[in-house]
């Protein structure tokens, strides 16, 4: 005869380092629609003033409007396609200040992650979080680690190496994503 254990809980921790937090950042910035809408307007005024400054310069010293407005396009085309660069590299910037800030100089960090019927526990740098059920918008598989994402765009990424064995994070995966849906059954 067979018996059917059932886990409602799941405990692992893994290390974690400063590029590993700005990797979450990344992440979690990168869902963000807000962030989007900051970006695109970021780029729609460089190119806009990148453009006045180009006609007005032009304009004022050789006093040709068309061949202004012509050269300042020209030259507001480039920044848009530089913009991106750029601005990917001041964010990064100032997340590994930010970073720099919360974490000083440590190497590693250890973060502890429990899956409870109540939600997702996160304990690191003496701090304990729980995001109940309720928050989480979905549990993401990615190629190193578990995502777990909350619906205001934060949440914990599990990496690999807090697994023994792939069969431990298949193990932690399938929790969460039942408890998940369990969850979300229940408020229907």
């Amino acid at each position: 005869m067979k018996r059917s254990v059932t886990i409602t809980a799941m405990h692992v921790k893994f290390e974690f380092t400063p590029e590993d937090q700005l990797d979450a950042s990344r992440r979690f910035l990168a869902r963000s629609g807000v962030i989007a809408s900051w970006r695109w307007k970021g780029l729609g005024y460089s190119a806009l003033f990148t453009w006045l400054l180009v006609f007005s310069s032009f304009t004022y010293f050789y006093s040709r409007p068309g061949v202004a407005a012509l050269l300042g396009l020209a030259v507001a085309g480039v920044d848009a396609l530089l913009y991106p660069s750029a601005h990917k590299r001041a964010v990064e910037k100032r997340l590994r200040k930010l970073h720099q800030e919360q974490f000083g100089d440590a190497d590693k960090l250890l973060c502890e992650v429990e899956i409870t019927p109540e939600g997702v526990g996160v304990r690191q740098m003496n701090r304990r979080v729980i995001h109940e059920w309720a928050s989480v918008a979905e549990v993401k598989e990615t190629d190193d680690s578990i995502d777990i994402v909350t619906r205001d765009g934060c949440g914990v990424i599990v990496r690999d190496r807090a697994f023994a064995t792939d069969a431990e994070r298949k193990e932690f995966l399938e929790l969460a994503r039942a408890t998940l849906s369990a969850h979300a059954a229940k408020t229907r």
